[in-house]
This record gives C-alpha cells, structure tokens and sequence, in this order.
C-alpha cells in the first residue's frame, strides 16, 4: 500500500485566524460534506458516525473532494455543500485550523472538541470525564477558536492537532 501524501492547503489570505493547514486524499464511504468529522474505516474509506467506539479513528474535518472538482474550500458559505458521495475522492484535514460544524453542546473558545454522538459529522465539547481521563483522547479533534453559545448547526473553526 502506498504511503499517504499530505498535501498543504491555504485559503486565499494571510489574515488572522483563516483556515489552513495540512490534507490527506481518501475514499469516502459514504457522501460527505465540507466540514463533516470523519473516521478512518478497516477497509481505509472515510465517514461520519454518531458511535463512540468509532471517535476513537478519527481523522479530521472533510474540506473537498470530487463534487468541488477535487478542490478544497473552507469558505464559511461552503460549509454543508457536498465533497464527495461514496467511493470518491474526499479531502480530509488533519492538522491546521478548519471550520466543523457544532452540535448543540455550548463550546466555548479554548475548548477541546470531539465528533458528535448525536449527530453524524459535527463537533461537540469533549468532557473531561469520558474524553480526556478515560484513555479516550484519540477522539479529541482539537481545541475550538469560536464558541456556538449552544446552538446546533454553529460554524465554528477548530484547530485540529495531530493525536
């Protein structure tokens, strides 16, 4: 099996607080959208998931893919709009900051975020209790540079750390 390309992305300026960062080209399982957090599969696809046990393959944040003419984009107005459908290309962020989209949880800024177990693809406030001392850390996204006051469907940027 070939080893993976990380290939760097940047958006269109160099002001503070845009995203950027690091991307790896998968397969996606299932159709994606741009800001979906993702898991890594047996089989090397990618999808979303409500399920715990399945946090702990996270990968990162889908930013393009084939429907985007194996772009990237991370534009706030992209957030939603289908990356790929399943077994096509998809790009998946895996270090830099992103936009996620958060469920209902209020996270606050500085706040590590993990994927949902509600809903399939978006963040939530990661607890201490079943996320950081439970051995559960692989499920940690990153650390929330906006807050969502609690409302699902918020765009919030992350910044995605390497596990």
């Amino acid at each position: 099996m070939p080893r993976p390309n990380f290939a760097k992305w940047t958006a269109p300026s160099n002001d503070v607080g845009v995203t950027g960062g690091r991307c790896i080209a998968l397969t996606a399982a299932a159709q994606l959208n741009i800001g979906d957090a993702v898991w890594l599969s047996a089989s090397v696809t990618v999808n979303k998931s409500a399920v715990t046990a399945d946090h702990l393959k996270r990968v990162g944040i889908v930013i393009g893919g084939t429907n985007l003419y194996d772009e990237t984009s991370q534009d706030a107005l992209d957030i939603g709009e289908s990356a790929a459908d399943a077994n096509e290309k998809v790009f998946v962020a895996v270090y830099g900051v992103v936009y996620a989209v958060a469920d209902a949880t209020a996270i606050l800024v500085g706040s590590p975020v993990a994927p949902s177990t509600t809903t399939a693809g978006r963040v939530r406030l990661a607890t201490v209790t079943t996320d950081l001392v439970a051995g559960d850390t692989g499920k940690i996204l990153g650390i929330a540079l906006d807050a969502n006051g609690g409302v699902a469907g918020t765009k919030i940027r992350i910044l995605l750390s390497p596990m």
